[in-house]
């Protein structure tokens, strides 16, 4: 992902290319049997865990973080609404606040708020999924080491039990950056300098994805920085990428995260996607992808351009009694199927095979209500993960080829309801939802 600094240009504007795709128990008594199960059942709902209860869809499944668990900065004023930053093969890092606070929030310098993992996942007989809260320790500050400047800037590596966390803070002007780590169990910084083209401009961050070896920063109006956090020490260097052709703007506008979003599929490809204005017609649906060029260098392929007109136009558009002429929401891309899209519109998420201009999946969602002006369903709110076997465990999930939505808050909310409804034709998928009115996620099936 961060081979080496490119100009953004599109190497091909018709390719499109394919995805590349128990513990064993000892027997014992009876009696000790009875007596193991009564320790594990006073123990699991213990406030060290976050809870799962995994129920077939079109139920709710609420991931709950207790009140009391050691997730809360404080536990005498949990968060209502801790928000999902990043997911990962072996655990989910959230960020939680101090109440009335909220993680999410995504202000500069946010105060009392901890970064927690979520991991590992166990299932017990009945299907519920139960994961530890790591709380991230705090960072030494001091001048050693700066605080979160902005948990848009923040993106993890995941590998098996260790696991990097980084954020980069990037100066005014772009010629300096500071890499701030949390590896092998402490805290690091490092200053660096930032290859970001000498314009006077702010880098706004709106958010980072992760392959097996980088993490990649992004400004949806500018471009990405990237690195390979596995290089040397002494070899750690920030690369920057260019949007795909003219694609970059003047400066970030408040919504721009309703129409672009950055994302990595399963496949371990890059992917951009943006809603693409056309002057005096129906805007286009437009993916690029991220490729070595034939000269070494990083460009964008682009995969498909579909008018929304024809998306419109199609039966089944018709049938979901949606508007036409209205344009959606961008929320995100399909892991598995770099051709699905996922948009919002009127209170209903809707999936779209976007070369097909075909609605392949259409329900209303509900939300939470949460303090505040309501926020789109968009891109800064959704993350993609696959899910792993212990999240579906058995055939709960899988079998009914559906998904589930799970709703992450604070013990003390309800669960709320949901009519969404998925194609049973991507298994092992969880979409995380990390509003500001509600976090809940739905996995789709394989």
């Amino acid at each position: 992902m961060d081979a080496q600094q490119d100009n953004g240009a599109v190497v091909d504007a018709d390719a499109q290319d394919e995805d590349d795709d128990d513990d064993a128990q000892d027997e014992d008594e009876d009696d000790d049997d009875d007596m193991d199960a009564q320790e594990e059942e006073e123990e699991a709902p213990g406030h060290d865990f976050f809870i799962w209860a995994v129920v077939p869809p079109p139920r709710v499944s609420a991931l709950v973080a207790a009140k009391g668990s050691g997730a809360h900065p404080d536990a005498a004023k949990p968060d209502r609404f801790p928000y999902i930053i990043a997911a990962g093969r072996f655990g989910l890092l959230t960020h939680f606040a101090v109440a009335p606070d909220h993680g999410t929030c995504f202000e500069d310098n946010p105060l009392n708020t901890r970064l927690v993992l979520v991991r590992p996942f166990h299932t017990d007989a009945q299907d519920q999924v139960t994961a530890s809260a790591e709380p991230v320790p705090d960072r030494p500050g001091l001048g050693l080491v700066p605080g979160i400047g902005n948990i848009l800037s923040i993106g993890v590596l995941f590998d098996g039990a260790r696991e990097i966390i980084a954020e980069l803070q990037v100066d005014h002007g772009g010629d300096h950056a500071t890499l701030v780590r949390f590896q092998g169990g402490q805290w690091s910084r490092r200053d660096m300098e930032c290859p970001l083209p000498l314009v006077d401009r702010e880098w706004v961050p709106h958010g980072a994805v992760s392959d097996d070896a980088s993490i990649c920063w992004f400004d949806l109006s500018w471009g990405m920085l990237s690195c390979d956090l596995n290089q040397p020490e002494a070899e750690l260097a920030l690369h920057f990428h260019h949007l795909p052709g003219d694609r970059a703007l003047a400066e970030a506008t408040p919504d721009i995260h309703t129409a672009r979003c950055i994302t990595v599929t399963r496949d371990r490809r890059l992917r951009y996607v943006e809603i693409v204005p056309v002057a005096g017609e129906a805007p286009t649906v437009t993916m690029w992808t991220r490729v070595i060029r034939e000269d070494g260098l990083w460009g964008w392929v682009m995969n498909y351009a579909m008018s929304f007109q024809r998306i419109w136009d199609d039966e089944s558009y018709v049938e979901t009694d949606l508007p036409r002429g209205v344009v959606p929401v961008l929320a995100v891309v399909s892991p598995s199927n770099h051709n699905m899209v996922f948009f919002a519109l009127e209170e209903r998420l809707f999936g779209v095979d976007v070369p097909m201009h075909r609605v392949e999946h259409c329900r209303k969602y509900d939300l939470v209500e949460m303090p505040g002006t309501p926020r789109p369903v968009s891109g800064r709110y959704v993350v993609a993960w696959s899910v792993p076997p212990e999240v579906a465990p058995g055939d709960s999930v899988s079998a009914l080829g559906c998904f589930m939505f799970v709703m992450c808050v604070a013990a003390c909310l309800p669960a709320c309801n949901s009519d969404v409804s998925m194609s049973p034709s991507h298994a092992n998928e969880l979409l995380i939802l990390a509003m500001l009115q509600v976090m809940f996620h739905y996995c789709i099936s394989a």
